[in-house]
């Protein structure tokens, strides 16, 4: 499971290199394999009480995700900060 989610990472990379000369889209892409491998990741290893710990870093890691995104739009999209 994770070899595949490291490969989208890379196939993300090389795409948006080949095409936009820059990373701009991939790292949205990241982001969120990201944010679904450490919800994974704490399901997977926890002992007691997955779910309620999975929710908890999912809810966690949401803000710092939306902030990426946004930083990434403002920084390629929108000429002017939001």
């Amino acid at each position: 499971m994770l070899s595949f989610g490291i490969i989208g990472i890379i196939v993300a990379f090389i795409v948006d290199l080949a095409v936009n000369k820059k990373l701009s889209w991939s790292l949205i892409v990241d982001m969120g394999i990201l944010y679904f491998y450490s919800i994974g990741l704490t399901f997977v290893m926890s002992k007691k009480q997955e779910v309620i710990k999975a929710f908890a870093v999912g809810s966690i890691l949401v803000l710092p995700m939306l902030y990426g995104i946004e930083y990434v739009i403002n920084a390629n999209y929108i000429p002017s900060r939001v």
